[in-house]
């Protein structure tokens, strides 16, 4: 999330506000109350947090399976075509999210993680795995588009899995926002959802 998505949002409103700075603390542990004691925070869930935070969504969670652009796969048109792959795996003792037992078995698929399998144990060291050419790895909707439209990736075949979680920008509802992070809190929800 903070490296894929946030970090170059970040960016961009730095550009046009220069007298603004954000600072981000990353962590795979995130929790409601860590997002009460900075200004914002975002969490992944089905946006039920309790009455002490406002939420608004930023993006649903949907997963493809991907590879870089130039690897050369064998004909892919069910998701057990995957299985003649070779599969760059999410190591489940460290990765809280779908990995792709998760994933295969949302298409009625049994798949069981080989003992030489790929396995890392976060997703941009897999997600340089699949760019380098070394096999197919999964890939969340709001990490890979720039990745795809820069053609370092591609999706591998028609299919996805949504989960029905999503991502929420939050922040407590027990003091006002600054001015700066209200205009941070508006600017990124215009991002991602611009009318």
């Amino acid at each position: 999330m903070a490296h894929y998505w946030l970090f170059p949002r970040i960016a961009r409103f730095n550009m046009a506000h220069l007298d603004i700075n954000i600072n981000i603390y990353a962590t795979d542990e995130i929790s409601e109350e860590l997002c009460r004691k900075s200004d914002l925070g975002i969490l992944y869930g089905n946006g039920l947090w309790p009455s002490s935070l406002n939420s608004h969504f930023l993006f649903r969670e949907r997963i493809y399976p991907i590879c870089a652009d130039a690897l050369e796969l064998p004909k892919i048109s069910s998701p057990e075509d995957l299985l003649k792959t070779r599969i760059i795996n999410l190591d489940p003792l460290k990765w809280r999210w779908m990995t792709w037992q998760d994933w295969f078995d949302h298409f009625g698929v049994d798949y069981q993680v080989p003992g030489n399998a790929l396995v890392f144990n976060q997703i941009p060291l897999a997600l340089n795995a699949a760019v380098q050419r070394m096999g197919v790895t999964l890939g969340w909707e709001f990490m890979i588009g720039e990745l795809l439209e820069n053609g370092f990736l591609k999706l591998v075949g028609d299919f996805h899995v949504e989960t029905g979680k999503a991502d929420y920008l939050v922040y407590g509802t027990g003091k006002p926002l600054s001015v700066s992070a209200c205009l941070f809190r508006d600017w990124l929800l215009q991002e991602v959802n611009p009318s």
